[in-house]
């Protein structure tokens, strides 16, 4: 029997009662979530939201179709609505901060992978510096995905379900890859990995010496 879990991908605002709209459905419910990941949450299940109005995350959040069926959403943007659908195993990103409101077509629970990230985290995940002055700009961004994407979010989504039983460096690991993954589909700028020149990257010399 699945248990209903609670939502802990921010999707409210407390400064109005209507800025989302459910499915009224005992099949929408949460089967998997990370609460005690540094910087990252997941939530894993069955959709139940229908519709969002003028919402802004603290994070930047990343929602994935899990479904076998397509989604068809209507996206208000300053030029007018967008129509976007995201095949299965393709999703949408929005940078921290950004307002946007939409509404599911033809609604119905549907599975995904939720996944907001910490700016700060982020930036520390993603930058080739030591200090990184200058944050990596983002844009939204639909139709992200490719098996990367996708064998990332499978193996966070496993590693939340277990209890996370490989560790939090495990999941720095993944989590750095899908940020890299997520600069690479939704940067404004072209990013460009650094070419390997012998011995550990700064980042990730650093990283090893926090794990030790």
């Amino acid at each position: 029997m699945t248990t209903r879990l609670t939502q802990i991908i921010p999707l409210f605002d407390p400064r109005a009662s209507r800025r989302i709209v459910p499915i009224r459905d005992e099949e929408s419910v949460a089967i998997a979530q990370a609460l005690h990941w540094p910087g990252v949450l997941l939530e894993a299940g069955r959709n139940d939201v229908v519709e969002v109005d003028d919402l802004a995350l603290a994070h930047h959040y990343l929602g994935v179709n899990a479904d076998e069926a397509p989604i068809s959403m209507e996206v208000r943007e300053p030029a007018g609505t967008r129509h976007v659908t995201l095949a299965p195993g393709e999703g949408w990103f929005v940078p921290s901060g950004e307002s946007f409101s939409l509404r599911v077509r033809c609604a119905r629970p549907h599975a995904y992978v939720r996944v907001s990230i910490d700016p700060l985290y982020f930036e520390r995940l993603v930058s080739s510096r030591e200090h990184s002055a200058t944050p990596i700009a983002l844009r939204r961004a639909y139709g992200i995905g490719g098996p990367q994407v996708r064998h990332l979010l499978a193996a966070l989504a496993a590693e939340a379900g277990a209890g996370t039983p490989t560790g939090l460096a495990f999941v720095d690991t993944l989590a750095t890859a899908l940020a890299l993954q997520i600069v690479q589909q939704a940067g404004v700028a072209e990013h460009h990995a650094e070419p390997a020149r012998g011995g550990l990257a700064p980042v990730v010399r650093r990283r090893v010496l926090e794990l030790m």
